[in-house]
């Protein structure tokens, strides 16, 4: 079973992240400081508060959306992490997003995803994007933890990050999202 933590900083980071068409290739250096501006404390402290809400949600509806716009971080951490994605974008992490079906036969199918592209940041992108790769960290460290306290069977260890991008006519569920990707 998989559940997805989704907030509202998905709705602020999907909106238009198509590339200009300039072909800027700003050195990341000159966009972002290397250190992340999120207060690691203060989230983790959020994240622990609303982890009864999440846990709550995701049992009632298989997924987690903020009870307003900036409950998890301030606006300027959602606006910086934004400016990185655009950055990223820019300089071609993204690509098509697909997904796999299996059919009753344990066939298994892959389609891509219209009007969606995906980009799964990781470390290596700590330098062009020091606040999304901070964001996705702490929730990842933090929230398998707290749900399993909350009764969850995830797994600290199986779990993915994807920054996901709508053209106009996609999916209307793409985000920042982080999945818990096993249950016991």
């Amino acid at each position: 079973m998989m559940f997805a933590v989704r907030s509202s900083i998905a709705t602020r980071l999907n909106r238009h992240l198509l590339p200009s068409s300039s072909s800027c290739r700003t050195t990341s250096a000159a966009l972002f400081s290397s250190e992340p501006s999120i207060d690691v404390s203060t989230f983790q402290t959020t994240l622990t508060n609303l982890a009864p809400s999440i846990s709550k949600s995701l049992s009632a509806n298989g997924y987690y959306a903020t009870p307003s716009p900036y409950s998890i971080l301030p606006e300027h951490s959602i606006r910086t992490m934004r400016e990185q994605s655009i950055h990223l974008r820019k300089i071609g992490r993204f690509e098509q997003s697909w997904s796999e079906k299996i059919d009753a036969s344990g066939k298994v199918t892959r389609f891509d995803k219209e009007g969606v592209l995906a980009c799964e940041p990781d470390g290596q992108d700590y330098h062009d994007a020091p606040d999304l790769i901070m964001y996705l960290s702490v929730m990842l460290q933090t929230l398998p933890d707290l749900l399993n306290s909350q009764e969850y069977g995830l797994s600290a260890s199986s779990f993915n990050a994807k920054l996901a991008v709508t053209s106009p006519g996609g999916s209307g569920l793409a985000g920042l999202s982080a999945y818990g990707t096993s249950c016991s």
